[in-house]
């Protein structure tokens, strides 16, 4: 469990999901995020064998978890699965001003659906899942954060590693 506020802890708490495969010579952990934003932890660690060399899965614990909003962790609903088909299916390369004016339209539903079906949607932000994972850190017992990210999770990696610097491992 996490803070969903940070700065006040009062507003309660969220879930978060997180698996473990444990290597058979296991010398530390690594905690590794696979993109997106909105890429799985949970299912990339669980697909281990297919995303790691043997000797990653030999060697480390790998920990995947699933930030905030994603997947088994405080997930954000928005629309409805017709509705989501609808709105991928949208023109998002619009060569008009009526097409351009359709898109904004659009997207502005598509925003306050999200902000009427989610209480805490200002909270699902990349800085408070830095911090959930200095969190996960502390609970799987490290006293550095190993962690590999990939594609958006270079960035996630960089603003934990700006937050705490001196919880930095590899």
């Amino acid at each position: 469990q996490v803070p969903i506020d940070y700065e006040n802890l009062a507003v309660g708490k969220f879930d978060i999901a997180v698996m473990r495969h444990s290597g058979a010579n296991a010398e530390s952990n690594l905690v590794i995020n696979p993109g997106g934003p909105g890429g799985s932890g949970v299912d990339y660690a669980y697909s281990y064998a297919s995303s790691f060399t043997p000797e990653v899965i030999d060697k480390f614990n790998l920990i995947g978890f699933d930030p905030r909003g994603v997947g088994r962790s405080a997930p954000i609903k928005s629309l409805s699965n017709s509705e989501t088909d609808l709105f991928y299916s949208q023109d998002s390369y619009p060569t008009t001003d009526a097409d351009l004016a359709k898109l904004k339209a659009e997207n502005e539903a598509f925003a306050k659906s999200c902000e009427s079906k989610n209480r805490f949607l200002s909270f699902y932000s990349t800085a408070n899942t830095a911090r959930d994972m200095d969190i996960l850190r502390a609970l799987i017992g490290d006293l550095k954060l190993n962690f590999l990210g990939k594609s958006y999770g270079t960035y996630l990696g960089a603003l934990y590693a700006q937050f705490f610097p001196n919880n930095v491992g590899r």
